[in-house]
């Protein structure tokens, strides 16, 4: 039976954590969730062409959205993950993974006051 992967952080190294496994052949599940609601982005054009209005936001992310269910990388973006029990804010319970976590920074936009 092939290993069942999660990746928790839908970050740049999360989302390439999840590339990497399918790039070199991973058969099982692999799972990138993510607190976001958002597709993995990079933050640093994110945070100076985006944010200056020079760019749309989709070209700070990591791979379209749907690049992921192409690719059998199942996403959770939008949930919280408790380590201690290695259970989501959505239900979902994870039992024999392999698990990598990656923290993750927040970018946001200051809206004039």
């Amino acid at each position: 039976m092939a290993p069942r992967y999660v990746i928790i952080g839908a970050s740049l190294a999360g989302a390439t954590a999840a590339i990497t496994l399918r790039d070199e052949g991973a058969d099982g599940p692999v799972t990138l969730i993510g607190a976001e609601r958002e597709s993995p982005y990079e933050r640093p054009p994110l945070s100076k062409a985006y944010l200056r209005g020079d760019v749309p936001f989709d070209k700070a992310l990591v791979r379209p959205r749907a690049f992921y269910a192409e690719h059998g990388i199942e996403t959770m973006f939008g949930t919280s993950v408790s380590s201690r029990l290695w259970s989501c804010s959505k239900g979902a319970g994870f039992r024999w993974i392999t698990a990598s976590r990656h923290r993750k920074c927040r970018a946001f936009r200051e809206e004039p006051t």
